[in-house]
């Protein structure tokens, strides 16, 4: 048990380090820097955790042991800080203000325990009253930044935000993050008040604690490469207009807004080229168009079309297709000039190559006959 804890907890500190070193070296905007901070943050207390339960290194240089409150400390003011640029697209200079609680422990810590007591006793130290005060305001700490941040996620919800797909998928990761950090300190809370002598012990029941610790990183080392899998759920929903609900909401409006919070430079090129063809054009009336005509059109891969569709609309290629010519089709019913045309007629002139399928998809995206949208409109 013990080999296995500990290749996990060096796992998730080289993981995580490899990650912000992968950050820090590409190209850079203000959410890598996030994604750097957060995960060397990871990284570090990674470290300490993996030094305290498998090392001997806080027995030598206990002094080092508030660099995991310090960062503990700063983690919800991170996220918070991300939450409040997602919203407001920029940061407000006056928000690092947050940052004056672990500031003014590091320097307290170093200055007072470090520098004016003769020697500093981490057992000592731990078990003191000042330590469950410490403790008790990273657990608030957590907690409170939890809360602001669900309440900045609400709002962007609510303003029904084009937000880009990344910085959503990442703001909600992280509040499902300062979730799992909140319960871990929770048990911590409560052991360190009553059960204080388990805080060094290395018991199945405190070990068991640790995972949650564990859980919080991985989470974030599994969602690094996998941010794909979840991209249903991790998607923002405007409350107005549903922009990111995929099939069906190919609106002129929800196409441009979602293009714009792309943050893939050729996936959103993909989108500018498309947009004339479909909105402003009518390369659907083609019959035979199919995803390699189109990809020849705009000059791109075919996989960035997929790309698009798939990752971005949660549609495809056939869908994203004859959502347009069911739009043709609707305006052709309810046109004067054309209210004695054929459905045959009406089919073929909106791309259709036969008139069952024309019945099928415009049955789907509507959830009528055409004869009864004609009679309707």
């Amino acid at each position: 048990m013990k080999l296995f804890f500990l290749c996990l907890y060096a796992w998730v500190a080289i993981q995580s380090l490899l990650v912000a070193v992968g950050y820090a070296l590409g190209k850079g905007n203000v959410l890598k820097r996030f994604l750097f901070l957060i995960f060397l943050f990871n990284s570090c207390i990674a470290t300490v955790h993996y030094a305290y339960r498998f090392t001997d290194f806080f027995v030598t240089a206990p002094e080092f042991a508030f660099v995991h409150d310090v960062l503990d400390l700063s983690f919800g003011p991170l996220v918070y800080l991300l939450s409040c640029y997602v919203y407001e697209e920029r940061i407000n200079k006056s928000l690092f203000a947050h940052f004056a609680p672990p500031i003014a422990y590091g320097i307290y810590f170093i200055g007072v325990k470090l520098l004016l007591e003769p020697s500093f006793d981490l057992a000592a130290y731990v078990s003191s009253n000042e330590h469950t005060t410490l403790v008790y305001f990273i657990l608030f700490s957590f907690l409170f930044y939890t809360l602001a941040t669900f309440r900045k996620i609400k709002r962007i919800k609510q303003r029904g935000m084009a937000i880009s797909f990344l910085s959503g998928a990442w703001l909600n990761i992280f509040f499902i993050f300062l979730i799992i950090k909140s319960i871990h300190l929770l048990v911590l809370f409560f052991f360190k008040v009553y059960y204080n002598e388990l805080w060094f012990s290395n018991t199945p029941l405190r070990t068991s604690v640790g995972l949650l610790f564990f859980l919080s990183i991985a989470l974030l080392l599994v969602a690094q490469e996998n941010t794909h899998f979840f991209r249903r759920f991790f998607r923002f929903k405007s409350s107005d207009t549903n922009q990111f609900e995929g099939l069906g909401q190919l609106s002129e409006h929800n196409f441009l807004a979602i293009s714009s919070a792309i943050d893939e430079t050729e996936i959103r090129k993909c989108a500018e080229a498309i947009y004339p063809l479909f909105y402003k054009g009518q390369m659907y009336v083609d019959a035979d168009l199919d995803q390699k005509k189109l990809a020849n059109e705009i000059k791109m891969p075919s996989r960035h079309i997929t790309r698009l569709l798939n990752f971005y609309f949660n549609t495809n290629f056939n869908e994203f297709v004859n959502y347009f010519r069911v739009q043709e089709a609707k305006r052709m019913l309810i046109d004067k000039n054309g209210q004695g045309s054929k459905m045959l007629t009406i089919s073929m002139d909106s791309g259709f190559k036969s008139e069952s399928a024309f019945y099928a998809n415009f049955r789907r995206f509507t959830g009528m006959t055409p004869k009864k949208y004609r009679q309707k409109g």
